[in-house]
């Protein structure tokens, strides 16, 4: 798999490096990183670019959940980078305003509905709550839409921490997550 090196992710993402410099390759486990640093990471390992700058087309993107604490943050670096942001959320008046970010309404716990705001798309990111996601559902939606590729923001839980032991496992882990937590490992394994 393709991840942020830790040194790197804890810079601003305002000032990162070139996205062929962010990349290395890895097997073990990484430590829980900024998310921001890690979405701009995976868009760049798709082959999808960051920045005009370094010669790359920008991107259209669909942002499920883009007034929640991290898809705000997503849809401020998406924007940054110059991309276009069709934000998606339940509430969308809940977001401001701003250059390159289109609101619409839409609830990922109906993802049917989905499909015709996802359209036209190079990508989606699904920055919404595990436990009010049907995985099945949302990547149904995506294709439905012809998007070609689904990009979902999560926690650490799932991380190997030792040969067959995740995160989620070790006794510290917090029991005030492990409920999305729990919900974030059944996504990825659907």
């Amino acid at each position: 798999s393709i991840t942020a090196r830790p040194s790197v992710a804890r810079r601003s993402t305002s000032t990162l490096p070139s996205a062929a410099s962010r990349l290395t390759p890895r097997r073990a486990p990484v430590e829980a990183t900024s998310t921001i640093t890690s979405l701009t990471c995976l868009i760049a390992a798709s082959g999808l670019g960051l920045r005009a700058t370094e010669g790359i087309d920008f991107m259209k993107v669909a942002l499920i959940g883009v007034t929640g604490a991290v898809g705000s943050r997503v849809a401020t670096e998406l924007l940054t980078c110059g991309h276009s942001v069709t934000g998606i959320a339940r509430h969308p008046e809940k977001s401001s305003p701003r250059t390159g970010l289109e609101l619409k309404r839409g609830d990922a716990t109906n993802p049917s509905n989905l499909a015709p705001l996802l359209a036209k798309h190079d990508v989606v990111i699904s920055a919404s709550r595990f436990q009010t996601s049907n995985p099945g559902a949302l990547v149904a939606a995506v294709k439905e839409a012809g998007v070609p590729r689904l990009l979902v923001v999560g926690g650490a839980a799932s991380l190997q921490v030792a040969p067959g032991k995740r995160l989620i496992d070790t006794p510290d882990f917090p029991d005030a997550y492990k409920a999305e937590a729990l919900a974030g490992v059944r996504f990825l394994d659907a």
